[in-house]
């Protein structure tokens, strides 16, 4: 449902100079979630899988057997509330315009996949685990305006945030992990009152120097000089999950578009960019791929440390993989997507009213302080899988084009 008011239809307001347009709107509404691969897990219909043999008994003989699939286990609906007003305007001749919203959106038992533990047929399937809370605003304004007759030019933003909180989870999920590393690892927590599959994690506390450091504080494993060392945040002397924090989410709490325009007689240029932040990206690529043998960023080899007292922040060449806070790092980022210049001539000739030429250039400058390729990691997948995490991005390309456009 929605309802909406034309306030410069109205005699107050529809004569006072520089306001062209304002209108105020509300709306709410409720759907479900038809998203739910059910090719996958069958949507928690039964089904046996034949072929499960075992060799038992004395003589090892061969016995034929037989796993449940995915269990029949009831389950709802997602339903998503939303509710959200907005402001709409025109003002000073229409050069301004814009809106600007705020809502807050609701989804009730959101469906997530789960192990069917002990079954021999490593199943999945859904179940109703949490209630999940989005909150925010969008703001969107452009100008444009003519300077001179021949020369005009045009502005515009969009910036939206987003706060996302995990509310009323089953206590039996309450505390599930998931973000693996593929080496036994994993960083992210589903928890009330934090984002949806937070990241948690030990907290690097610095670098062990020598031995001696070692053996007379509380540590993880069996760490050697020039590993993580990790916080003892509960101060029992002991390193272990009870240790572990939140840090924040994969999720980003702001999103941000930009559009510039400028047109002089017959030359055009325009830019394009947008924008991302206000989360963390885990850098796997300074862990698992050191370990892997792999190549790795220049930056790591040569911050690393190398002996007692050469650095307390980054570790040496024989690093583990374990999750840290080490491995975080901000995930801002403004790409300029597109660049273009291009020059028309109008009737060159009768049969060709037309002819543009141009330049572009597709994505040809990323600005963040991410220390890998990119900290646009593809959100693919479960939340509670590897989304947010860089185990092996690469950077994206640039393109460069020349063109023609002809008009017949």
């Amino acid at each position: 449902f929605s309802l909406g008011w034309t306030i410069t239809e109205e005699d107050f307001l529809n004569d006072i100079n520089g306001i062209d347009f304002i209108k105020i709107r509300g709306g709410w509404g409720q759907l479900g979630n038809s998203r739910v691969p059910r090719n996958e897990f069958n949507f928690n219909t039964s089904d046996g899988s034949s072929n499960v043999n075992y060799v038992f008994g004395q003589n090892q003989d061969l016995n034929f057997g037989a796993a449940l699939g995915a269990p029949v286990f009831p389950i709802s609906w997602e339903v998503t509330t939303e509710t959200n007003l907005g402001l709409d305007f025109r003002l000073f001749d229409s050069h301004l315009a814009g809106s600007f919203d705020v809502y807050d959106r609701s989804t009730e038992a959101i469906l997530n996949v789960q192990p069917l533990l002990n079954s021999p047929a490593d199943a999945n399937f859904f179940d109703n685990g949490a209630d999940i809370t989005n909150e925010g605003f969008e703001i969107n304004m452009s100008w444009r305006d003519n300077i001179t007759k021949d020369l005009s030019y045009n502005i515009g933003v969009v910036y939206s945030y987003n706060n996302n909180t995990v509310e009323n989870v089953v206590p039996a999920y309450d505390g599930q992990v998931g973000g693996s590393l593929n080496n036994g690892q994993i960083t992210k927590r589903l928890q009330e009152g934090q984002p949806l599959y937070a990241w948690w994690m030990f907290e690097a506390g610095g670098v062990w120097q020598t031995q001696e450091e070692i053996d007379n504080n509380p540590s993880f494993g069996s760490p050697q000089p020039g590993q993580l060392r990790y916080v003892d945040q509960n101060g029992d002397g002991v390193i272990d999950d009870r240790d572990k924090k939140f840090f924040d989410s994969y999720l980003p709490t702001y999103n941000i578009g930009i559009n510039l325009g400028l047109n002089y007689k017959n030359l055009d240029f325009s830019v394009d960019a947008f924008g991302a932040g206000g989360n963390k990206v885990y850098n796997g690529l300074k862990g698992t791929r050191i370990n892997g043998g792999e190549s790795i960023a220049a930056d790591v080899f040569e911050t690393r440390w190398t002996g007692p007292g050469s650095t307390n922040t980054d570790p040496g060449a024989n690093r583990t993989s374990i999750a840290s806070s080490y491995y975080l790092e901000d995930g801002d980022y403004l790409r300029i997507n597109n660049m273009t210049l291009g020059y028309t001539f109008r009737n060159i000739v009768e049969e060709i009213p037309m002819l543009r030429i141009y330049a572009s250039a597709q994505n040809p400058f990323l600005f963040t302080d991410y220390s890998g390729f990119t900290p646009e990691i593809l959100n693919t997948g479960n939340p509670e899988e590897t989304a947010g995490i860089d185990l092996s991005a690469y950077p994206n390309t640039r393109t460069f084009l020349f063109g023609v456009n002809v008009q017949f």
